[in-house]
């Protein structure tokens, strides 16, 4: 990677931190954070998933899935909020993260993939 980018990359991040917004997912809800990386920072394409792949691997922002990414202290924030036993419908988890079925589902199928929701039938039942 070249040492420009290198350099930017904690610029990006801060960047992608600056919502000035509480909610957990603002990110998703608004501007996914490659788009925040081409538009508000003005990153060619390019640069900005090779700065996107940066972060991913040095754990400063997690993949949801093949679309969704997100910073890992939202991730942290969110396991925090979840209640270890506690028993959650997507509707519930939409209400507690404020974001849609089309970001909820893929976000609760990577919560049963790191073991801290379990899928049981319609509900998720948190670890």
């Amino acid at each position: 990677m070249p040492t420009s980018l290198r350099l930017l990359a904690p610029i990006a991040l801060l960047a992608l931190s600056a919502t000035g917004r509480s909610e957990i997912l603002y990110e998703v809800r608004h501007d996914p954070i490659p788009d925040r990386l081409t538009v508000v920072m003005r990153f060619q394409p390019r640069d900005a998933k090779t700065i996107l792949q940066m972060l991913l691997r040095e754990g400063k922002l997690t993949r949801i899935s093949m679309e969704l990414v997100l910073h890992s202290s939202a991730i942290a924030q969110l396991k925090t909020q979840l209640q270890s036993g506690s028993r959650l419908s997507v509707p519930q988890f939409k209400e507690l993260t404020g974001v849609s079925r089309k970001y909820a589902i893929p976000l609760l199928e990577f919560l049963d993939r790191q073991h801290i929701t379990r899928r049981d039938g319609d509900v998720r039942v948190v670890a």
